[in-house]
Parts: C-alpha cells; structure tokens; sequence
C-alpha cells in the first residue's frame, strides 16, 4: 500500500506536473493537508474527478462539509483537542468536530499533530466523546480504523491476528487511567521506563503523604 502526502492549500491545482499525473495513476492512499473549508471542498472535487482514496489530515472545518465527505467516502485525521484557530484557515475549529463528522457518517481517526504529544490521542478522543461522538468508534479510531483505511494487518483482537492489546486501569478515554500492561505479538512489554523510575525513587509508597499522592 503507497502512501502519498501532499498540501493543499489556498485552490493550489495539484495537476500542473507531470510527476502529479503519474502519482494519480498508482493504487494507495493520498492524505491531503488541509483545514479551511473552501480547500476540503477542493480535494473533495479533486478526489471525485480523478477517483482515487483520499484523507485529509487536519480538517479544522470539515465539519462545514460532513455531508459531503462522508458521500465521497473520504476519511480524516483530526485532533480532537482542536478548538481553538491556530490561523485563517481554521477560524471554524470546534471540540465537536469529530462527532459531527462521524455522526454524518465520515470515517475518523485522531492525531495529536506533534509526536511527542501522541500521548494526547487518547485525551482527544475521549473529548470529542464527550461531544457527542459514539464511543465505540472513537476506541476504533485510534486502533482498527486506521489499519483499514491504510491497508495494515487488522489490528481487532481476533483469532489469526497479532496478539497486541493493552491493559488499562480504567477507562483507557479517561485522561486519569494508565497502562498496566502491554503485550505486542504475544509477549509482555516491560512497563519500566524513565518516569516509573522517578517515581519510585522520589515517591516510594511509605512516603508520609496521602494515597491520593500515589498514582499506584
């Protein structure tokens, strides 16, 4: 499965090279940049012309045009902590971005933009639960969803699949619940890193404060 990534922004026409034409005639995915709504209604157009399985990533105000993604059957990734305009092109940024679009119909899936914040999907999620998406398919939108739309192995614990699943402490969409355990093809991840270190050297369980202290 080929990957192609490419922006679209401000009505750019993605067919003046001949390199762009050839790319058009390949199977994969084509993940477009793009958050301000007349440049959605543009790949929208530009997907439907040419035929090919488009996702846009970022899709600040895609909310404007659910409808219409979900009847081109075009996913997105968003953030689901987005609320705020980061600049003119998404003036129309809204908490309940991913329920309206999946409400509609629209296959989503999360992204917390920067690497090192992926640790935030999870807290995006269950925010944009909390604005009406189903919970259900915000669990799938950061573990089955995106295997099926970029044509990775099946990440849904069945009988065949990879043995990968995580434990959690309690709601895994609460941003109070942790990991407890990791298995990954089978075999049991250690849950020892920098931060449990820290813990226990500066936080021991007989330290003379409250339990509400002791995240254990």
């Amino acid at each position: 499965m080929c990957i192609h990534t490419w922006v679209f922004t401000h009505h750019r026409a993605l067919m003046r090279t001949q390199t762009a034409t050839k790319r058009l005639k390949s199977d994969g995915v084509f993940v477009f940049a793009a958050n301000r709504a007349a440049d959605i209604k543009q790949v929208i157009g530009f997907s439907d012309e040419h035929d090919i399985n488009a996702v846009i990533v970022g899709a600040r105000e895609a909310w404007m045009l659910a409808d219409e993604l979900a009847d081109s059957d075009i996913a997105v990734i968003v953030n689901g902590l987005d609320n705020l305009p980061a600049d003119f092109d998404s003036l129309g940024s809204r908490l309940d971005n991913a329920a309206l679009l999946s409400n509609a119909g629209v296959t989503v899936m999360f992204t917390s933009d920067e690497t090192h914040n992926a640790r935030k999907i999870r807290q995006g999620a269950g925010t944009a639960v909390a604005y009406g998406m189903n919970y259900d398919l915000a669990l799938q939108a950061m573990t089955t969803t995106p295997a099926e739309v970029f044509g990775s192995r099946s990440r849904a614990l069945a009988v065949g699949n990879s043995a990968d699943l995580v434990v959690w402490s309690g709601d895994p969409l609460e941003v109070t619940s942790y990991a407890t355990a990791v298995v990954i093809e089978g075999e049991l991840s250690s849950m020892e890193s920098r931060q449990s270190k820290l813990l226990e050297r500066y936080l021991p369980e007989d330290a003379g404060m409250g339990r509400a202290y002791i995240n254990r």
